[in-house]
């Protein structure tokens, strides 16, 4: 029998028989060089080595509904995930399993798992996590299961009838006052001119942090006026490692173009002149580069860049992402139809719905009073 280690994995082997049978097991321990050249491993791996160890002897090994959940979620990230999903979209699989999820379910076969203790480890992680995060782990977690049953190696997903904590949806339509917005665009404005971009095509356009910093001169159309969002910027953990990629879109919906306010446009062609002028970046290039790395701008820096703006003008409830819902927010009240923009921030007419359900409603109450006014006004006086 051996353990091996690689890339944060180990790997059993055990023979019987004259047949050697394998198995991978995941840790949320990192080691260091020093304890993988001695070979010391943490209890867990060696309490694994062992349980799989015994089950070749009881003749376990090769009945499916017998195969240890780290295996599946091992199986699913080799021959699912990487294969067919976005870079990032593993890095949360990764992050959940080795965070979450393989500490309390790796070393249990997958037909001793039941609806009860999904529901255990859903409270367990309601009551230090956000319930967002919480639902985050628990769609990856149903998702490994239905993998197992598109695979047979189990019939029924443990995941059904399983309560979750609600989410508090965020009221757009309150997060800022007329004044505060007000407040908002005059820091923006002040702000250097890259970040004054950046955050204008936020604000006036919905652009997502990844479409913006994803943009290059080429997508910017200054002659018919619109922003051709076609890829974004992503990062993602993978061997230990923060990456950075140029990615598809989040969604299909997201391949779009977006017209701009002509400030945005202005803004932009001045912008875009001065890299020309400066040689940073021919066309093709990205927009928003840092200078000293010459790298795309961190989506962090960014971040923290707004963070620090807003402070500054007293804003402690505001993000960068808000600046998206702020624009929907606005079109929605100034009486712009739900489907443009749905289709201006690459969304769905339901998420749309569903998000700015408060702003919606404001606008249908008006809506029915513009109606009765038709009624008194034009027909009644007919």
């Amino acid at each position: 029998m051996s353990i091996d280690y690689k890339n944060n994995k180990f790997r059993f082997r055990v023979a019987k028989n004259g047949t050697i049978y394998s198995q991978t097991y995941t840790t949320h321990k990192n080691m260091t060089e020093k304890e993988i050249k001695e070979k010391k491993w943490p209890r867990d791996v060696i309490q694994a080595h062992k349980d799989f160890e015994v089950s070749i002897l009881r003749n376990e090994i090769g009945k499916k509904e017998s195969m240890l959940f780290n295996n599946l979620a091992q199986l699913v990230l080799d021959e699912h995930v990487r294969p067919n999903l976005r870079a990032n979209t593993e890095s949360f699989y990764m992050t959940a399993y080795n965070t979450h999820i393989l500490e309390y379910f790796g070393g249990i076969p997958l037909n001793k798992i039941d609806n009860i203790d999904i529901q255990k480890f859903i409270n367990h992680k309601s009551k230090i996590l956000k319930a967002s995060t919480v639902r985050q782990i628990y769609a990856i977690l149903s998702s490994t299961f239905n993998k197992a049953i598109d695979w047979k190696y189990i019939k029924e997903n443990p995941c059904r009838n399983i309560t979750l904590p609600k989410v508090k949806n965020k009221n757009y339509a309150e997060l800022l006052s007329v004044e505060e917005i007000s407040k908002l665009i005059k820091a923006i404005e002040n702000e250097p001119e890259m970040f004054n971009v950046i955050f204008s095509i936020a604000l006036y356009c919905g652009l997502r942090q990844g479409e913006i910093l994803g943009l290059t001169i080429a997508d910017i159309d200054l002659k018919n006026n619109y922003i051709d969002v076609n890829k974004q910027y992503v990062s993602h953990y993978r061997n230990g490692k923060v990456n950075h990629e140029i990615a598809k879109t989040k969604t299909d919906n997201s391949i779009r173009k977006v017209y701009m306010p002509e400030t945005v446009s202005e803004m932009l062609e001045q912008y875009i002149s001065k890299l020309k002028i400066l040689n940073i970046n021919p066309d093709k290039q990205f927009l928003f580069i840092n200078p000293k790395t010459q790298v795309i701008y961190d989506r962090n820096a960014i971040y923290r860049r707004f963070l620090k703006m807003a402070k500054g003008i007293e804003l402690y409830n505001i993000t960068f992402h808000d600046l998206r819902h702020l624009q929907a927010t606005m079109m929605i009240n100034s009486g712009v139809n739900i489907v443009v923009v749905a289709k201006r921030l690459g969304d769905t007419i339901e998420t749309v719905s569903e998000t700015y359900l408060h702003s919606i409603e404001k606008v249908e109450k008006d809506s029915v009073n513009q109606l009765q006014d038709f009624i008194n006004n034009k027909i009644r006086t007919y």
